[in-house]
């Protein structure tokens, strides 16, 4: 998406501080050597943003909820107020935008994983990779991490998030199911929405972390979704 939204898109029905200085940082390895969610995932593209949306993202990133603003974005994108309000009437139809274009980017990439996951011989290693990566998306696109604090200022967008994660769970139970067919659809898909919703929680509390606690907690996550997923896929 390189295009500026269209106001429908803006004020769509979605669905945070800024980010710490000691968040987790990409490049360094745990001691145990293991692979840890700081190694670049290369094949991760997220979606492209308009240039006012990028301008929200960074200064999200950078400011939090509070410090954005239209006159903000306008100014960081190097547009007219005019041309923000043509789209955006304030900035909660910003946010509201961003979130639907980051949560989309990531649904992109994790209904994608979950296709390896279910094709796979040995489904742990890219489960694992999926989870490494997604928060390596929290620490590293722009608005990964801050777009899901700010959606605790909203109770719109909250709710939206909570909706929308119950649709991404059901557009992967399907890959649940392609793995182990005598699994139900409603069984699958509360499966997944367990396992999305308590991984999610823990990457979301990671991201707020030094660095080397973060990598630890990430890896936790690892094991915990390994040891929920095993009795269905193994």
């Amino acid at each position: 998406m390189t295009s500026q939204r269209s106001k429908s898109s803006a004020t769509a029905k979605p669905t945070t501080a800024a980010k710490p200085s000691t968040a987790a940082k990409p490049g360094k390895a745990a001691k145990s050597g293991r692979k840890t969610a700081d190694a670049a995932p290369a094949e991760v593209q997220p979606r492209a943003l308009s240039p006012i949306l990028a301008a929200a993202a960074e200064i999200l990133d950078e400011k939090g909820f509070e410090g954005l603003s239209t006159t903000a974005v306008a100014h960081r994108a190097q547009v007219s107020t005019a041309t923000i309000y043509r789209d955006y009437p304030d900035k909660l139809a910003i946010l509201r935008a961003l979130i639907v274009h980051v949560t989309m980017s990531r649904q992109d990439f994790l209904v994608a994983s979950f296709s390896r996951i279910a094709s796979s011989p040995d489904w742990r290693t890219p489960l694992a990779e999926t989870l490494r990566k997604a928060f390596y998306l929290r620490m590293n696109s722009p608005g990964g991490g801050s777009t899901r604090r700010a959606m605790q200022h909203s109770p719109e967008l909250w709710l939206w998030d909570q909706k929308h994660t119950e649709q991404l769970a059901e557009d992967c139970a399907k890959f649940i199911r392609k793995r182990k067919p005598s699994i139900t659809p409603a069984t699958a898909k509360r499966i997944m929405l367990a396992g999305i919703t308590a991984a999610a929680a823990l990457l979301d509390l990671a991201s707020l972390m030094p660095a080397r606690n973060a990598q630890l907690l990430v890896e936790e996550c690892v094991a915990m979704s390994e040891a929920y997923l095993a009795p269905y896929l193994d």
